[in-house]
């Protein structure tokens, strides 16, 4: 890495060189070399031969760029090929010049017009394009456009497609939209599909589409499939018989808040990670006003917080966290990044107990921004990515030993539009990690890949109809595999959070789908299963409305419901983080409140599935799978006082009449003789301690 080879000429025609610039002007898939050069007032470019480098002569452009100074290049009129731009200091000029590529269609080394000037293609249709090259869908060797025109094929629609090259999903010969437009097939759905063609589950000859935007069955689950045909077919269960798919009748609600510090002036960032080492989850969280970086206890793994814990106060408005074994010793370390002392730094967790360090500088830079850490060179450790703004460098620094050791730093972009986030995931499924981040333009979101797992990041990669991102987050949201992106954009008056999904597992992305617009101005996204039902749901906190609110991925494919609400209260919310604080098995919410100084976080509290076992709870009971001591319907182990397993229960049951049976206590009478087995306490108490 960095160990250059010998000076490689590439011209000695360029008399006072002034500029260079690299592009792919020939559309082979490589990079062209442009050069500007004073003396001789020229424009030139340099074919790269091979793709490796080994560059052709000198092709004039022009040489009357009085006193060249700059060449760049672009596609300035949108044919798909690079243009060159130019700038004279003699004659004060700035030119373009247009990259005319000769049509070959067939790629035979004649120029298209010419082939068919000698006759060596055919055009039937006189439109100047050589007919190998036009469409023919059933390989026939003549242009549908022409088998049309004679007779030869039949064209229904007039789109000039032949028939039989058209859906035809009934195969009665016709295509499927001439069947509907000519009413030989009805389409109730008004999908292009005939009726004949679609699901129709109940067999009642109206596709199920249709059966359910009537109200004729019910789709719960925004599948498009009948309930009833759902649990018939065992791809849903209905274990308590009530029509209804038990998916359906899980509901995931969000207590109110619970205050984690209520005096946190200027809240920013926040994280969740176990800095003690005790297996629950602990807070970090920044605050920017009172130049803090800090950590609390969570004490009984409950979701009890213990008091502010100051890791550092030698920040300058910190506003970026990240958390990770920066050291190699098996604990979690603190990093952070500083807006007005543009520091970014560390701090070793010295103790695995959450007692830290003094502050470890990696990097002073231009404005703090965006941190993450990652083993970016695939070499076993943490090694950290930044964005600095507003200078907006995208850049990363190796951990050079392991031990937290940082080298210089490594430029992936100077071109990165002003301040933004960065996210760091392997987004081309390929083991290593890439980046996310702001594009040049600034105007949208890009991705870098890491070409080789060890650093190396090719060009940008644009995110289509993308805008200049607020927050950014990847997740499997379709469940195919790969990583897919969420992006939220936030300016006054335009607000949203949408998702691209990764077509093919390599980083090609498809356009942009909104999840939702009814936010104002969208500071933070993160994505969970926050339902408990395997697919990746979305969370986003908003500064303008106080809102937090999530999103639920209804079927697991990345098509998402309407905005629901955990709280508009929370006094312009920064960070929106989501992890089980509470130990419970179900993913809890955490926030930060810049105007309202306050950390908290959000119960979720899954109704009819209080154990989180995706069974309902009155069918946990009736199958024995959960025991419900007092009959009340709640299963034992969510009963306040079973915390320790049956233990309390029995303690409730040994209340009753005389020590005796007591109302619900039942499962308590192991050998059915009408009372509690006393006799058999303390071995119960024993297996329930162990």
């Amino acid at each position: 890495l960095g160990s250059f080879g010998p000076q490689q000429i590439v011209t000695i025609n360029a008399s006072f060189a002034q500029s260079v610039f690299a592009s792919d002007l020939d559309g082979d898939g490589d990079l062209d070399l442009l050069s500007a050069s004073l003396n001789d007032n020229k424009v030139a470019w340099y074919e790269n031969l091979n793709g490796m480098g080994d560059f052709g002569p000198q092709q004039i452009i022009t040489t009357t760029a009085g006193r060249a100074l700059h060449v760049i290049a672009a596609d300035l009129d949108g044919d798909g090929d690079s243009d060159v731009v130019s700038s004279a200091s003699q004659d004060n000029t700035v030119a373009w010049y247009e990259n005319f590529t000769l049509d070959d269609c067939n790629d035979n080394s004649i120029p298209d017009d010419c082939d068919l000037a000698n006759e060596t293609s055919t055009d039937c249709n006189g439109n100047d394009i050589p007919d190998d090259c036009e469409t023919d869908c059933n390989e026939n060797g003549m242009a549908d456009e022409c088998e049309i025109a004679v007779g030869m094929g039949t064209d229904c629609n007039m789109n000039e497609i032949l028939d039989d090259c058209e859906p035809d999903c009934n195969t009665n010969g016709v295509p499927d939209d001439c069947d509907i437009s000519f009413g030989t097939s009805d389409d109730c759905s008004g999908d292009g599909v005939p009726d004949t063609c679609e699901a129709d589950c109940d067999t009642n000859g109206i596709p199920d589409i249709c059966d359910i935007a009537v109200g004729n069955s019910l789709d719960c689950n925004s599948n498009n499939i009948p309930d009833d045909c759902e649990i018939a077919n065992g791809s849903e269960l209905d274990c308590n018989g009530n029509a209804i798919p038990d998916d359906c009748e899980f509901q995931t609600m969000f207590s109110d808040r619970s205050a984690i510090d209520t005096s946190f002036n200027g809240a920013w960032d926040l994280i969740a990670a176990d800095l003690d080492g005790d297996n629950d989850l602990d807070v970090i969280a920044s605050s920017i006003n009172s130049d803090e970086v800090t950590w609390y206890e969570n004490t009984d793994g409950l979701a009890s917080f213990g008091p502010r814990q100051v890791i550092t106060s030698l920040v300058n408005g910190p506003r970026f966290l990240a958390v990770a074994d920066v050291d190699g010793d098996n604990d979690l370390d603190v990093l952070s990044s500083s807006e007005y002392d543009g520091k970014t730094a560390w701090y070793e967790n010295t103790d695995a107990m959450g007692t830290f360090g003094p502050q470890l500088r990696i990097d002073y830079t231009y404005g703090g921004g965006s941190i993450w850490a990652v083993d970016i060179d695939s070499d076993g450790d943490i090694d950290v990515l930044s964005l600095t703004g507003p200078s907006g460098v995208i850049s990363w620094y190796e951990n050079t030993d392991g031990l937290g050791t940082f080298g210089s730093r490594i430029i992936i972009s100077f071109l990165v539009g002003g301040s933004g986030p960065a996210y760091a995931a392997d987004i081309d499924n390929d083991g290593d990690y890439d980046v996310i981040t702001v594009s040049s333009s600034g105007n949208g979101s890009a991705w870098y890949e890491n070409t080789d797992g060890n650093g190396n990041f090719g060009s940008e990669q644009i995110f289509p109809l993308s805008e200049q991102p607020s927050s950014i987050s990847a997740a499997d949201l379709d469940l195919d595999g790969d990583l897919d992106v969420v992006l939220s954009h936030s300016t006054f008056g335009n607000s949203y959070v949408s998702w691209h999904e990764n077509v093919d597992g390599e980083g090609n992305f498809g356009p942009r789908q909104t999840i939702t617009t009814d936010i104002d101005l969208v500071m933070s996204v993160f994505t969970a299963d926050l339902d408990g039902d395997g697919d990746v749901d979305v969370l986003s906190a908003s500064y303008n409305d106080d809102k937090i609110a999530w999103y639920e991925n209804v079927n697991g494919q990345g098509t998402f419901g309407p905005q629901q609400i955990i709280s508009d209260i929370a006094d312009s919310t920064r960070r929106v983080f989501a992890g089980d604080l509470d130990g419970d098995g179900d993913v809890d919410v955490l926030s930060s409140a810049y105007a309202g100084d306050r950390i908290d976080w959000y119960e979720n509290s899954a109704l009819n599935d209080c154990n989180v076992n995706r069974v309902l709870d009155e069918c946990d009971i009736n199958r024995f799978w959960s025991s419900d001591c007092n009959n009340n319907n709640v299963p034992d182990d969510c009963e306040p006082n079973g915390e320790d397993g049956y233990l309390g229960d029995l303690i409730v049951c040994l209340a009753g009449p005389n020590s005796g049976q007591g109302p619900g206590c039942t499962c308590f009478d192991f050998d059915e003789d009408g009372d509690n087995d006393l006799v058999d306490f303390a071995v119960l108490q024993t297996l329930y301690n162990q």
